[in-house]
């Protein structure tokens, strides 16, 4: 390697170490060999967590070619220049299973996902491409042609880059050169944001500041990566609802970080991909349906309910159920839920959907149903510990859940055909009525009698929602209160708080809701509004605190209170970037 040149230039190599040896014995090897030492290139004492990976022709220059990266951090070894390859680079899951059939590309590593970004650089990405049993004929059909396309379109799009390293069995096969062809075409490929079909064109009305294609790209490209962080054999597809900032990995939350899924968040990001146009997003969504399937049918209580969330890494346990992250049920989440297979029923034409969405219609109606005052239905029933071995009933009505059951079984009657679910919308939404204060607002719902009302907090949610929901003229006024009483500015950020309680800091689901409810309408009088939204949302998405440049975080700072007893962070968040991207499509989640 010290003299020896290829097509007129001296090779760079690397070199990844899957040792089994102690750390002793890899050292006197590798010190003992002429030399060595001074070809390596060490990323840790040239700094490029600071300044980025040199040029090759930098490297070429120092006469620095040699990288050294071992899988295992017990046998790394810095005066060598021997560095953990996780510290330094990202890969793929190794197996493309035993026919070579699954593309998918998810992190080898699970707390260190496809996409991770440093402050000054990018880890290396190594595509792995390997059967669980090669032979040269299954390396035939799996190196060449195949390659490119992998990284073309699954690897790539995971990872938000194309991979500097292609590992596989059998370089060699097929003959004639083919794998080394498709290399050098993966080297001329360059990984740009957003879906590889056509994109349906956005609905947004005329007149109305829309945000950029390259922003929308971004966001999708956001939720695909976080469906790939963790291998789908153990997750299944479920991602992660927040990440970075305060849910980082550390004391609080471990080596990985806050994992919990939020069956809402899921929802969103089903009804996200459904409106993107992109046949590999719809196959996403139906990844998403299907798994919350799983979840509803396996429940270790399986009478059609969902918990509030579940845990990726793994979702199935041992025993096949769902590992519950919290194991309350409540109304408005599985009427979200419903909501989405609903939409996937409609979009798919698989029964399967329609069924579950049944089973937790049924399960709202005989948990949640409600005569006390006027009517509607409750909040669903909380888990009193962390086990699920006891719960209690909710007495309270929010006027959230209502909207969200309203929607749900309005679109239940359309889809059955069956007008007692129309019935039993309209008397959610007898309840929203009567959550009307004589300026338009809605009320957050009521006390634990069912019957009086809950003043404390104005939400910002059930204000858009009753619109979005209905499309009535009757609902628009609960709009333009939102505009007038709760828009905010936090820096360069203008939208609006989660509610009354906080009106400091901008609460980007909210905001996106907002646009969405805008959109809608579509009052010419709403346009400057409109675009001021639109130019908060996507500064967020660029310069927010823990922005990646692609995703939506839920708030403009850490520490917003709901008033409810929760706070939202400015940590990167798949219910706010899910909304971000049903805005941009005016896509309406409550409606077939």
């Amino acid at each position: 390697m010290k003299t020896e040149q290829v097509d007129g230039q001296k090779p760079i190599v690397t070199v990844f170490f899957e040792d089994y040896a102690d750390r002793t014995r890899m050292r006197q090897t590798l010190e003992a060999v002429p030399g060595l030492k001074d070809l390596v290139f060490d990323p840790e004492t040239s700094g490029v967590s600071t300044n980025g990976w040199p040029t090759l022709s930098a490297m070429r220059a120092a006469d620095k070619r040699l990288l050294l990266f071992t899988d295992d951090h017990g046998t790394a070894i810095p005066e060598v220049g021997l560095r953990p390859g996780s510290d330094w680079t990202v890969e793929n899951y190794w197996s493309i299973g035993d026919t070579g059939s699954n593309w998918d590309c998810y992190s080898r590593w699970g707390g260190v996902p496809l996409t991770q970004r440093n402050a000054k650089f990018s880890p290396l990405f190594v595509m792995n491409q390997f059967r669980n049993a090669p032979t040269i004929i299954s390396a035939a059909i799996d190196n060449g042609d195949k390659l490119v396309e992998r990284a073309r379109n699954y690897c790539g799009p995971a990872a938000r880059k194309m991979p500097n390293y292609v590992a596989v069995d059998f370089y060699e096969i097929p003959l004639g050169g083919a794998t080394h062809r498709a290399i050098q075409t993966i080297n001329r490929l360059h990984y740009v944001e957003g879906p590889a079909a056509p994109v349906a064109p956005p609905t947004v009305p005329a007149g109305f500041a829309r945000p950029a294609d390259t922003s929308v790209a971004k966001g999708y490209s956001f939720l695909r990566s976080a469906m790939n962080e963790f291998p789908y054999p153990v997750s299944q597809g479920l991602p992660r609802s927040y990440r970075g900032g305060y849910f980082a990995p550390g004391d609080q939350f471990g080596p990985t970080g806050f994992q919990s899924s939020f069956v809402y968040d899921d929802a969103l990001m089903i009804d996200a991909f459904l409106g993107s146009g992109n046949a590999d997003d719809r196959a996403r969504a139906v990844t998403l349906g299907d798994a919350l399937l799983y979840a509803q049918d396996h429940d270790p209580q399986p009478d059609g309910r969902l918990r509030s969330s579940y845990l990726p890494e793994p979702f199935v346990t041992k025993t096949g159920t769902p590992y519950i992250g919290g194991w309350s049920t409540y109304t408005g989440n599985m009427a979200w839920v419903g909501m989405a297979w609903s939409h996937l029923y409609r979009a798919t034409g698989q029964q399967r959907y329609l069924d579950g969405a049944r089973k937790a219609a049924e399960w709202i109606q005989s948990h949640a149903a409600d005569s006390r005052g006027a009517g509607g239905y409750t909040g669903g029933v909380r888990a009193l510990d962390e086990v699920g071995a006891e719960y209690q009933a909710i007495t309270w009505k929010a006027t959230e859940h209502n909207i969200d059951v309203g929607a749900f079984f309005a679109m239940l009657a359309t889809l059955t055909g069956d007008q007692t679910w129309k019935s039993r919308s309209d008397a959610a939404f007898g309840f929203v009525r009567s959550m009307r204060a004589a300026d338009g607002h809605l009320w957050t719902g009521t006390g634990l009698d069912g019957v009086s009302v809950n003043t404390d907090v104005v939400p910002a949610d059930v204000q858009v929602w009753s619109y979005l929901a209905t499309l009535s003229p009757d609902d628009a006024p609960a709009v333009d209160w939102l505009v007038r009483n709760q828009l905010t500015q936090d820096g360069p950020y203008q939208g609006v708080p989660f509610g009354s309680a906080d009106r400091s800091k901008v609460w980007f689901e909210g905001t996106a809701q907002l646009l969405s409810a805008l959109y809608a309408r579509g009052r010419a009088e709403d346009t400057a509004t409109a675009a001021a939204l639109v130019s908060s949302l996507a500064t967020a998405q660029d310069q927010a605190p823990n922005h990646d440049g692609f995703g939506i975080v839920a708030a403009s700072r850490d520490g917003l209170d709901t008033g409810m007893g929760d706070q939202y962070y400015a940590s990167l968040h798949t219910g706010a970037t899910a909304w971000y991207l049903l805005a941009a499509r005016n896509a309406n989640p409550f409606r077939l």
